[in-house]
């Protein structure tokens, strides 16, 4: 079975959201998509929020440098939101080779076209349904299902 490594930048509401929802749905995600996902690194500037995840400590760190130079690491989830980190952090995993997915509303919206071209570039998937209406599952269907339309703005 594979096994999907993943980091995680950011541990607010929406990131320990994330980490238990991956813990707890940890069979159903194995089940339906064949492969587990494992958390490999999770990286927050607050130590309590660290400690709060109930993941070990030598997969917590307050640099999100550590998990973007893990070999392991294929996916990161960047849920820092705003523009200035958060850019940094989907640019160098982007850079690195490492798939990427944002909730950030602000960097999708402000970067849209840097990110893209290098994920592009990279050859690196960009998952960010979560920023877009709430996580409605639209942008997936606009990008391959009317792929032949043309869309105006």
């Amino acid at each position: 079975m594979q096994k999907v490594k993943i980091g995680i930048v950011g541990l607010g509401t929406v990131g320990m959201g994330v980490v238990r929802t991956l813990r707890r749905n940890r069979s159903l995600i194995r089940a339906r998509c064949g492969a587990t996902v494992d958390i490999r690194w999770v990286a927050d500037v607050d130590r309590k929020r660290l400690s709060a995840s109930g993941l070990t400590p030598e997969c917590c760190t307050t640099d999100y440098h550590a998990m973007l130079s893990d070999p392991e690491v294929q996916v990161v989830v960047e849920i820092i939101g705003g523009t200035g980190v958060a850019r940094e952090v989907v640019l160098s995993a982007l850079r690195a080779g490492k798939h990427v997915v944002t909730a950030n509303k602000a960097l999708i919206a402000k970067h849209w076209q840097e990110v893209f071209s290098l994920a592009h570039e990279r050859r690196c998937a960009l998952g960010f349904e979560a920023s877009v209406m709430a996580g409605v599952p639209v942008m997936r269907g606009l990008q391959e299902g009317l792929a032949g339309n043309a869309v105006q703005n």
